[in-house]
């Protein structure tokens, strides 16, 4: 078939052929884009003219392309692809059509797409597609997501290193250099992703780099792994990651702790076991939690020192002999605090030192988590004691007068989550041997997914914070006899009663006052009901 994004034309389910209807066509034509190269603005992917939608009826698809060209004079030095297989996708019609195989190519003029560039970097092509989807999975999307600025910054100090030491002309360094720049310019622009079939962001770059500055882009991997490729990105990652959230950390404290200097005098219960307890403030009750965030900095400063090494010229977790590489330049050039020296340590520490990060992590979540089950149970309608803004505040499809918190119990839960991600990770690598193992690659959705939770929660809570409100009213008609129970213990204790006698006396007098209490309002309830 001709290249698409036509109204006419999609695919069949059953078999993979090219028919006329109009489902999925902006999916076809996402993944034909996504799959080739060519010019931006050049309208390949259309009929162009009469003359070429008369022609794609008894006309090859190469000849289509030729028509194109002759209609249209100013794209025939354009670089175009023609599509000459049918797509294959897995799965019944209706199912996502994303596991498709890539369609096989051609380029204009005949010529058929060179083995090399199909490849992939370990040297194979042709990979059963079912177990190239169920291999790949997500990592591909998470690379080109997350993972890519920080592979091209460590891929940019691995040239200047190789240039350093030799194995680069001083040109050929610059080159990569530049290449490497330009592609997180494109993908900063949205216009570099990486595909499914290139597995992941380490294919996509040096395929770019090979595809448009030719040999020197065959030399960018001289000295390095894909291991150490992922240790080191994922370890740059982890480290933004970790300096981010201590960062939110500390905000967060300090505004929660100067909106509690203005409502430490209003008074407060205090609960244990869900009950009322002892008297207590609002202002201590939310700078207890300022001090936890604030406290999180140790435990997130420690990770930081703990993953603060230069993974990067390990390569499958056994250095390289015969080409000695300058690690503590790269080191240098990417800001490490030192040289992570064993190999087989680089390649142990996958995993490990993630899950080091999200245990770092996991005390400002269960800070959240609780912080947030707290306002869940001090905004309702029952006790009433605090309230935000109402664009904090979600509402009803049925009830109108609603306000409901959700905000808070998303936050309760994410502190679950979390959790749950951090156990995927520790989880995975228990009982994994030394050296590099395929689970590992699981542990990376799990880590992208869990920073994401603990950097947007931390956000969330340093703007709705300072717009807490107290209603003072409802709390200090909440300030109850019960509260002061066991201030009456502590008087008689320092009058010189022994505790445990001015505890029973206490609680004896008490119960007895409660009990006139109640004796006194139940008349009153049944001339009331009457």
């Amino acid at each position: 078939f001709f290249f698409l994004r036509s109204s006419e034309l999609t695919v069949d389910g059953r078999d993979g052929r090219v028919m006329c209807k109009s489902t999925w066509k902006a999916e076809l034509s996402t993944v034909l884009r996504a799959s080739f190269p060519f010019s931006e603005g050049a309208e390949h992917n259309t009929y162009a003219s009469e003359r070429a939608r008369s022609q794609s009826k008894t006309t090859s698809p190469m000849q289509q392309c030729k028509v194109l060209k002759q209609s249209r004079p100013e794209e025939r030095n354009t670089s175009c692809v023609c599509v000459c297989a049918s797509v294959v996708f897995f799965g019944s019609r209706g199912s996502d059509p994303r596991g498709r195989q890539r369609p096989i190519a051609k380029r204009c003029g005949g010529a058929t797409a060179t083995k090399e560039e199909m490849a992939k970097l370990w040297g194979g092509s042709g990979l059963h597609p079912l177990v190239e989807a169920y291999t790949v999975g997500e990592d591909y999307r998470i690379d080109s997501e997350f993972m890519l600025p920080y592979d091209i910054k460590a891929s940019s100090a691995h040239a200047r290193m190789l240039a350093k030491i030799g194995v680069l002309t001083q040109a050929e360094g610059e080159t990569l250099v530049k290449a490497l720049q330009e592609i997180l310019e494109l993908w900063k622009a949205g216009k570099f992703t990486v595909d499914r079939s290139q597995e992941d962001g380490h294919t996509a770059i040096e395929q770019y780099i090979t595809e448009k500055y030719g040999e020197v882009g065959k030399k960018i991997h001289t000295g390095r792994s894909r291991n150490d490729q992922s240790l080191t990105m994922i370890r740059l990652y982890a480290l933004d990651q970790l300096r981010e959230v201590d960062t939110l950390c500390k905000e967060l404290s300090r505004v929660a702790d100067a909106h509690a200097k203005t409502l430490e005098h209003i008074p407060m219960p205090g609960y244990t076991h869900m009950q009322r307890a002892m008297p207590t403030s609002v202002g201590k009750w939310l700078n207890a939690f300022s001090s936890g965030w604030k406290d999180s900095s140790h435990g997130l400063e420690a990770a930081v020192k703990t993953l603060d090494q230069n993974p990067l010229g390990s390569a499958a977790g056994f250095g390289i002999n015969g080409l000695t590489l300058d690690r503590a330049e790269t080191a240098k050039l990417l800001d490490f605090a030192k040289v992570q020296e064993n190999p087989m340590y680089c390649g142990l520490s996958r995993g490990m030192f993630e899950n080091v990060a999200l245990q770092a992590m996991s005390l400002p979540m269960v800070l959240a988590s609780r912080f947030a089950a707290d306002m869940m149970m001090f905004t309702q309608q029952e006790s009433s004691f605090l309230r935000l803004p109402d664009d904090f505040v979600t509402g009803s499809s049925i009830m109108p007068q609603k306000k409901n918190y959700d905000m808070f119990e998303i936050m309760r839960a994410n502190g679950k989550v979390f959790g749950s991600l951090q156990v995927q990770i520790q989880e995975t690598i228990v009982g994994l041997g030394s050296g590099y193992h395929r689970d590992l690659q699981c542990t990376k959705k799990a880590f992208v997914e869990a920073c994401g939770l603990c950097t947007s929660t931390l956000k969330l809570l340093i703007e709705a914070v300072p717009k807490l409100q107290a209603r003072e009213g409802n709390l200090k008609a909440a300030m109850t006899e019960d509260l002061y129970v066991t201030d009456e213990v502590y008087k008689r204790v320092a009058a010189g009663t022994a505790f445990r006698e001015a505890y029973a006396a206490a609680k004896a007098e008490f119960f007895k006052r409660q009990a006139a209490k109640e004796q006194a309002e139940e008349p009153a309830a049944k001339r009331a009901k009457a």
